[in-house]
């Protein structure tokens, strides 16, 4: 046997192992601004709930470049087919409060 090794007797009686998956679910009001259409070829369509007001939205591609950043309020188009297709993703942000991410993909 090895040194430093840890080992299990088994085989007396009953062994199980229980796991549960562990971490913070984010609740968030941001939660509820709606993107569409995902995956994109043209336009990207942003809703904030009118109980939320304006919102910081920033989109960035994977290099953490920052290609769109305005605040918006109630609907947003944005024109993205200039854009090179691949993966972004999108940063809202309402005053103090934690910023939400989401993933978009443009075709």
């Amino acid at each position: 046997k090895g040194s430093g090794n840890v080992f299990f007797n088994v085989n007396d009686g009953d062994f199980a192992i229980e796991f549960s998956n562990v971490g913070v679910k984010s609740v968030s009001a941001l939660d509820a601004v709606s993107i569409s259409p995902i995956p994109t070829k043209q336009n990207l369509k942003i809703s904030v709930p009118e109980s939320l007001g304006k919102v910081q939205v920033d989109i960035r591609n994977m290099l953490a470049q920052s290609l769109y950043s305005k605040v918006i309020q109630g609907n947003a188009s944005i024109q993205v087919q200039d854009w090179p297709r691949g993966f972004y993703q999108v940063i809202l942000k309402k005053d103090s409060e934690a910023s939400v991410s989401k993933k978009i993909i443009l075709e």
